[in-house]
């Protein structure tokens, strides 16, 4: 990805992100692909509270293009999500952690792409250990929300992690905090600096960080930093995260690299909501009507 920096601030190459760039990424869709060709995701989200957040990140990892999308919850965000979203795969929920990590085990983690976070129940010390399995075993891997919460529990295990991540020459994981979560997880953070210190979190842990916001930075491991364009006071509702999760999430399980993943999904999920904000203002639209206007993203920027 050959991109010009816009500007350079203590040692951050910054890149405003614009429908040029997010063009350039487009990737190539044969047309003999089947489901295969496009990969699958695997979602572990929701809660007996926030079945919701599992559909919403479903529904948008379906609009990504991949091939096939899992949702790895409790039966019943299953059975409502099911209802919904037929053409997603499902495994039930052991209430074990042993025996979540041992299903884990069954899924092919150098294949398949792994989103956990949405609606997650924080509670439960089962998933903390699914997510340091995950983080040590599933090679295109992002966290979100409840993922991120229970990470900022314990800071020094979370650096041990990645650090181990980095050290078994693994990708970077990708994390999609809003400022409050990454409150958390860097409790000294002045909210107001929306790119020294977030530079800083992904250079030294080796992740990806999507920063989410007004102008929503996305930071590489060396130094990259990208400022979106897109987007509106209309994303200001819960649930819009959840969608932006399964939106990259989808786009590395066709093998889209997880920087470009993040940069184009965070383009497109505001692209969607500039268009919405057309018909609908920005006080009306839904989060889960973002989804329906994601086609129209792709083809104002060639990806259809």
């Amino acid at each position: 990805m050959a991109l010009s920096v816009d500007e350079q601030v203590n040692n951050i190459q910054v890149i405003r992100v614009d429908q040029s760039v997010v063009s350039s990424m487009s990737p190539v869709r044969p047309k003999d692909g089947h489901k295969g060709t496009f990969g699958t995701l695997t979602v572990r989200a929701g809660s007996e509270n926030m079945a919701g957040a599992a559909a919403l990140c479903v529904s948008a990892a379906l609009r990504s293009g991949v091939g096939l999308v899992r949702l790895f919850s409790e039966e019943r965000v299953i059975s409502n999500t099911f209802s919904l979203i037929p053409e997603a795969l499902t495994q039930v929920l052991p209430i074990d952690s042993a025996d979540r990590i041992r299903l884990w085990r069954k899924f092919d983690l150098n294949r398949t792409a792994v989103v956990i976070g949405p609606g997650l129940n924080t509670d439960d010390q089962s998933t903390l250990d699914e997510l340091s399995f995950l983080l040590l075993n599933a090679d295109l891997l992002l966290l979100d929300a409840g993922a991120i919460t229970l990470l900022s529990e314990s800071i020094p295990r979370m650096n041990e992690l990645f650090s181990e991540r980095y050290e078994k020459g693994m990708p970077p994981p990708i994390l999609t905090p809003h400022p409050g979560e990454f409150k958390r997880l860097v409790p000294d953070w002045n909210r107001s600096d929306r790119l020294t210190r977030p530079s800083d979190f992904a250079r030294t842990n080796r992740v990806i960080l999507v920063l989410k916001g007004y102008e929503t930075g996305i930071f590489s491991p060396d130094g990259l930093c990208y400022i979106n364009t897109t987007g509106n006071a209309g994303l200001a509702k819960g649930g819009s995260g959840d969608l932006l999760s399964g939106l990259i999430g989808g786009f590395t399980a066709q093998g889209i690299s997880a920087l470009q993943s993040a940069v184009a999904g965070v383009y497109f999920h505001g692209l969607a909501s500039d268009i919405l904000s057309e018909s609908l203002g920005q006080r009306a639209m839904r989060p889960i009507e973002l989804a329906d206007a994601f086609s129209e993203a792709y083809k104002r920027c060639g990806w259809e």
